[in-house]
Order: structure tokens, then sequence, then C-alpha cells
């Protein structure tokens, strides 16, 4: 996100008028969700017995100070300059301060991102440097004994190369060490000797000439080459006691180990499984533990030579993915503790990994994409890296984080074919609860009719590769359902048979959908990236006609009870129609100037009632139709605006009055009424 200069702050500040009644703001996320590792070597942060740390990506870091009995969001203070959150991405700590941790925001395939560091084990951050404006980190390390010397991984996408980074006070400054000798194209890590210092490795994964692992002796001076190191290295770790004892995953999930300072590798470990990281125990030199993937965790009691497929987790908690990240807690005297991710969420053991529970309550990590309240009045999530969707399992009562795996029956029963099982969009019946469809990332559209207990495949024609997360799904009437995808410009598919098949009846790369239920036939689109403005079919997509408007729409809504229409532009402020699209007015009175309208939704309860969501500015409500806007909340929805991946989604409860749901990073749930009683 670029920083926003000082006049528009300004203004932002002058725009937030505050509402006759305070918004009740509550998260609401689903407990269930992924420990996020993504590109950096560690998943999780441990802190004496109880403390842990995790990243769950969009839905930001947590902690808990009781072994994941409770977690607590920490994302405090790690925002820019605007206020708005950044994408909780990957961290290093600090081996001899444990409660330092450091951040290098964002994915490590964006450059410009921002470098935070915390001092008390997440609770608060502080921005400090990042070691370039054009440097997309993708991994970081701690000296093992001097807290302030950090090196950082990344590509400088100024010179189109990769560069190693070293920062001795605390990332306030970087420099690069010379690294003499070190030849950089896409490096995935950066590892310290937690024996040696002065001893780190780098690996570079191009899968061409100079692919392999760098080692360096002198603080990362000058490096040299592992022959023997494996092809395609992307994780690395360090045996705590044993200088010459080195562990590496590959980009194929193969595991290999040496003895001998690198010299030599050799494959061990389960070798039909997928690899996706290791853990050593701190309190028994002689065990390591990998996540495995859909294989589960092994074990190792013999310096890693050979390995033992645990009996935990069960298959109902490996989920599709299996185990992603794997952590063990120093002992201090008590029983071995094993921490592990998959995308049912994080699990504990106390027996050295052989069973497994689960700690996910309280934990809120689910990301979100899309939401939508089902005709009983139950919130239904679609979430990435856990099940494709998730439902309330009460009415107009999320905020207890009662959810149930809605549509987690699709991952156990239908063919995996991409590996990927992320729900991008969902659409509920009008009328009947029991009927949904969702759309996933990479495995196509589902249909249930029978509230969650089964879902089959929905056909396409032509046939959809896939849906990116900007495609959206829903429902116009009973049995009229409305899918709109940019991607490649496929435009809009329409079903007649309530979401068991779809047809593609007009190209186009639209993202903003709105349909009056009045009359299903007649649906108006935004455009996604052309500028084409806003569109209009009156025969269910089999024509669309410009309404002569310019500009990227990605949300519109319409008012049920006034018909009048919202558009939402991406370049700042809404658009009103009152006759049908016939003509549109700038609606924008209140809101911040220039500010990107995130989602607008309009109240079913309330007539002239609508909501726009800000970037950077938070929660806006007019009750005049868009004649004005006033600030309804300028906190926890400010700081989720920033919408790093996906796409900001907002639904209104029908049945309690002013209650707006926003969701991206978790889910937010604002009863801009100021009651908040069910």
């Amino acid at each position: 996100m670029k920083i926003r200069p000082f006049p528009v702050i300004a203004s932002l500040l002058l725009a937030t008028s505050a509402p006759a009644q305070p918004a009740h703001v509550r998260d609401v996320t689903p407990d269930m969700g992924i420990v996020f590792q993504a590109f950096f070597s560690e998943g999780f942060a441990l802190f004496g017995h109880h403390g842990v740390f995790a990243s769950s990506a969009d839905a930001g870091f947590r902690r808990s100070q009781n072994g994941g009995e409770h977690w607590e969001r920490a994302m405090s203070g790690y925002v820019d300059a605007v206020g708005t959150e950044q994408f909780a991405g990957g961290f290093c700590q600090s081996p001899s301060t444990p409660a330092t941790l450091y951040s290098p925001s964002g994915l490590n395939v964006l450059v410009g991102r921002l470098f935070f560091r915390s001092d008390d084990f997440g609770d608060s951050w502080r921005q400090v440097t990042t070691p370039g404006d054009a440097v997309g980190v993708a991994d970081c390390a701690v000296d093992p004994v001097r807290p302030e010397v950090v090196y950082a991984v990344g590509i400088d996408f100024e010179s189109g190369t990769g560069a190693l980074f070293k920062s001795t006070d605390g990332a306030q400054s970087w420099v690069n060490p010379g690294a003499v000798g070190l030849a950089l194209e896409n490096p995935s890590f950066v590892r310290v000797s937690p024996a040696e210092p002065d001893t780190l490795y780098v690996g570079n994964l191009t899968g061409e000439e100079g692919d392999g692992i760098y080692v360096s002796h002198d603080g990362g001076s000058s490096f040299a080459r592992m022959d023997a190191s494996p092809f395609l290295p992307f994780r690395l770790a360090l045996h705590p006691t044993q200088p010459g004892l080195l562990f590496v995953v590959d980009s194929f999930g193969g595991f290999f180990r040496s003895s001998d300072g690198g010299n030599s590798f050799g494959q061990v470990g389960p070798v039909t499984a997928v690899v996706n990281s290791v853990a050593l125990d701190p309190a028994d030199p002689s065990a390591a533990y990998l996540a495995a993937g859909a294989s589960g965790v092994y074990r190792s009691t013999d310096f890693g030579q050979t390995f033992s497929r645990l009996a935990g987790p069960t298959a109902a908690q490996l989920g599709p993915r299996g185990v992603t990240v794997i952590g063990v807690a120093p002992a201090g005297g008590r029983r071995t503790t094993v921490y592990v991710g998959t995308d049912r969420g994080p699990y504990r053991s106390h027996n050295g990994g052989d069973t497994f529970e689960s700690i996910d309550r309280s934990y809120r990590g689910a990301r979100v994409n899309d939401l939508a309240v089902d005709a009983s009045g139950r919130l239904a999530v679609a979430t990435y890296y856990t099940v494709v969707a998730l439902r309330a399992e009460k009415a107009r009562h999320p905020a207890s984080g009662s959810y149930e795996a809605f549509a987690g029956q699709i991952t156990t029963t239908q063919p995996d074919q991409f590996g990927e099982w992320d729900g991008t969009s969902i659409a509920v019946s009008p009328v009947n609860p029991g009927v949904a469809v969702v759309t996933t990332l990479l495995n196509g559209i589902f249909f249930t009719e029978d509230g969650g207990a089964s879902w089959n495949p929905a056909t396409i024609s032509p046939f959809d590769p896939g849906s990116g997360p900007r495609v959206v799904v829903r429902f116009a009437s009973a049995t009229r359902v409305y899918y709109v995808f940019p991607g490649s410009s496929f435009g809009v598919a329409r079903s007649d048979d309530g979401g068991r098949s779809f047809e593609q009846v007009s190209p186009g790369r639209f993202a903003g959908l709105a349909f009056d239920l009045a009359d299903p036939e007649v649906i108006y689109l935004g455009s996604f990236d052309t500028q084409g403005g806003l569109f209009k079919s009156v025969d269910g997509g089999a024509t669309v006609t410009s309404l002569g408007v310019s500009g990227n729409f990605w949300t519109l809504a319409i008012d049920p009870h006034t018909h009048a229409i919202y558009a939402g532009n991406h370049a700042g402020g809404v658009l009103r129609s009152a006759d049908d699209g016939a003509t549109w007015r700038d609606a924008s009175t209140g809101l911040p100037p220039g500010a990107e309208v995130l989602a607008v939704a309009a109240d079913p309860s309330i007539p002239s009632r609508a909501y726009a969501w800000v970037r950077g500015a938070g929660l806006f409500s007019t009750t005049d139709a868009g004649d004005s806007w006033i600030a309804e909340d300028t906190g926890e929805s400010v700081r989720r605006s920033g919408i790093d991946a996906g796409r900001a989604a907002i639904a209104v409860d029908p049945l309690k009055p002013g209650r707006v749901y926003l969701g991206n990073s978790g889910v937010l749930q604002i009863d801009t009424l100021g009651d908040e009683r069910d």
C-alpha cells in the first residue's frame, strides 16, 4: 500500500464525523484457521513452556500465554501511516531474547513493505527500517547471542537479483555485508548457526546454475557454495549443539541430512511423503520432528538418521493439506510439548506427538474472502486455508465463535485436483437455508441442497479453469444464480436450476454485481480493470449494455425498498442512480475524497440506509440514500481495511437492523445502531 500524503490524511480526519450512537464492534472471525508459514523459515515462535506465537496470514498474528488454551490478536502497532494493518506474513525470533521478534510485512513477492519489531512477544509492534523500498523480503534470521544483529534475504527489484542484508542495530539500518561469492537469484532462506554465530547459510532456489546452499563463516562477508547441497533447497534446520548437523527440505518435499557440515547429504525420512518443515527438540538433542503434509508427523530419536510415523494427528485433524508447520516448546523440566498447524487449525501434543488436541478455540484465524447471510439468519463465510466455507451455528449469533464446517464435506469426498481447497465466494438461497453454492480457487463450483450434509460439483459451460479471488456468485431468486469472474474475460455465467449448472452468457472483465430481487432478469455490472464503468442487462446477462459511466466498480448494491443503486468506485467515492441506471450522480458527501470504496451494501430492514467500507477510513452509513454519509467506526474497520490479498466482503443481517459484517482479515460484526444484543 502506498503511504498517503499529508493532505489526504487530513481530509480523512475531517471526514470522520462521529455517529449519533457509538457502534459496537466485535471480532466474530471463525476460530478454525491455518497457522501460516508462507516462505519464511519460522512457523511458530515459542517463549518458555507456555508462550506460543503464530501467523494466520490475512487474519493477523496470534499469541497465547498459556499453551494455546486462549489466543489473542497480536497486531497492535503493526500498521502503516494511515493506521491500516499490514499483511502478517513471516517473522523471525531472537534465540537469546525470545520476546524479541522481527517481521517484514507482506509476502516475499511484494515490494515497498514495512518492517516491524516487537520486544514483548508480539503484544505491541513498532516500525523499524526496511532493507530497501524495492526489496521483497523472503526470510529473516536473528543472531543466536546478539538480538540486535538481524539478517534478511530477498529480491531487489531494482537490480532484478537476490540480495543479503545485515543489521547490527536492531533493524534501524541495513547494509549489504559484501557477500563475496554469493550469487543469488531467488533466495529461499537465511539461517544462522546456533553454535557458531558468525556462520550463516543462504538458500538459492532457481533450478539453474547457482542453485543450492551458500555458507559464510565470517558473518556474511564472503560465501562458498556447498556443491553437495540438495537441488532446489527450500528450508534449512541447524542442530543447536552439533554444528555439522544440517537438515534440508527441498521444494518437492524431499528431506536430506548432512553430518559433515554440508560436504555430503543423504536423503532420509519418509521418502513418499512431502515434508514441509522440521523442528528440533531443544531439550533432547537426539529428537527431531517432521511436518509431513497429509502423511502427518514423523519423529526421530537418533539425530535424524531414521524416522517413524506418529499416531497423531488423526485423519480428521489433518485436512487435505495435512501438517504444514511444527514447533517443539522448551521443556523446562516438563513433558515435551509439540505444536502443529493444519488447515483444521492449531493442535498441541503433551506426549511428544503421539496424540494431539485442538487448541483453536479463540484462535480466530480464518482468512475470509466472502460473506452471506442465509434465509434463517446464519452468517456463512467463504474462507482460505481451512475448510471451503463455515457457517454460524445460530442465527444472529456468530459472536461466540461457534461455526460449523459448512463445506467441509467437499474436501473429504471430492478428488483433490490441485492441492488447494480455498473458498472464493458463497451464495445462499433467499428462501431455503439448506441451499447454497460455493466457488473454490482451483477446484470448481459446488452446490448443496441439504444444508451442507452433501455437496456436488456444478457444471459450467464452457469449462472455467479456476476462479480467482474476485469471483462473485449470488442468488437472484430461488432458482436463478449469477456467476461473475473477471479472469481471462470470462464474464457472466448464469444458472437457472439453483446452482446445479451454469452457462456463460456474456464475456467481459466484470467485478461488481447487483440485481433487483423484484426482477432477476435485470442485473448491473461493474468493470474490473478496463475502466469500462457500469453496465446493465435486462435479459439475464445475455445482452450487456454500457451505462455511459467510466471507471472500475468492484462493488454494487441495490436498496430493496427504494430500488436505488449504489456503485462503489475503486478510485474513490460512490455513485447513485434513482432511475434504474439511466442517470448517475455523485453520492459521496461525507466520504473521504479519493479513498477506495471497498464494499457497499444496502440495509434490507431500513429504507434508504446503506453502508460503505472505505480503505483507510472505516465503515460509513447513509440514512438519506447517499445524500450524506457519517462514520460509524473509525477504529477496527480502519485497521482492517488494508486488504492486501483477496477482496473486501460485506453483508447486512436481515434479521438485526443495523448489523453489518465486514470480512477479509477475519470477520467484524458492527452494530451501527448501538445495540449489539440479539
